[in-house]
């Protein structure tokens, strides 16, 4: 009774196949419980030879579910790494757009900028034109201001001999420029040649006296009287302007 306690304990142990065969000999054992104590003895050493048997077969089952369930475990581990493999192609691929997209707008920047430097290249070369230009400018600006100058000191310049001049006629107006006695209204009056020169009164008197002839005018040798006119200087016509 106690062999078919732990045939019961045993089978309940082990995995279905493995429990028929062992229901199977728990009905040769049952048949055979009144058999001979030596043919007992060889039974349960027979017995105990299938006990070991099964056992071992369990371990081997037991084995090859453990396999099963690590290939159900690797299948799993490799359908979620396909998974993450999935996602990861596919966010791959929305990253390769966005790396399209952004080349797209690159070529777009990079032409912009080399319109940009375009641009810029001639607005340099326009703004070294006007440099230039400005330098020739400014150089005929200071040949002005030189002519200018020049012209300035030259003005200035007949401004000076224009009054020294005036004062020179002035004085001329006031004085004989012959003998450089002032004119009056008794022996140095002044009196105009026919050449319309002004010399005094007593000047013409003295080239009369020293002239051989026909007197003539100091300052441009012309005839100082006129025809038919006699060598005196009363003959002469004063002044007025200078008189007054």
């Amino acid at each position: 009774m106690k062999s078919l306690k732990f045939m019961e304990n045993f089978i309940s142990t082990v995995p279905f196949n493995m429990w028929q065969n062992m229901a199977k000999l728990k009905r040769e054992l049952e048949d055979h419980i009144d058999m001979p104590e030596q043919k007992a003895e060889k039974f349960f050493e027979n017995l105990q030879l299938d006990i070991m048997i099964m056992a071992a077969e369990k371990d081997i089952a037991t084995d090859e579910v453990d396999s099963v369930k690590q290939a159900l475990m690797n299948q799993q581990m490799i359908t979620q790494h396909l998974k993450k493999r999935n996602e990861y192609l596919d966010d791959l691929e929305e990253a390769n757009e966005r790396i399209k997209i952004l080349d797209e707008e690159l070529d777009k920047l990079e032409a912009k900028i080399s319109k940009t430097e375009e641009s810029l290249v001639q607005s340099v070369s326009m703004l070294l034109e006007k440099d230039e230009q400005l330098k020739t400018i400014r150089k005929e600006m200071k040949i002005m201001d030189d002519e200018r100058s020049a012209f300035d000191q030259e003005l200035t310049r007949l401004k000076t001999s224009r009054l020294e001049n005036e004062k020179s006629s002035l004085a001329s107006r006031v004085e004989c420029t012959i003998c450089y006695l002032s004119y009056d209204n008794e022996a140095r009056v002044p009196r105009v040649m026919k050449c319309g020169h002004t010399i005094c009164h007593t000047c013409v008197d003295r080239i009369i006296e020293q002239s051989f002839g026909s007197p003539k005018c100091p300052f441009d040798r012309k005839i100082m009287f006129g025809l038919f006119t006699t060598d005196n200087p009363y003959n002469l016509p004063p002044n007025r302007h200078i008189m007054g």
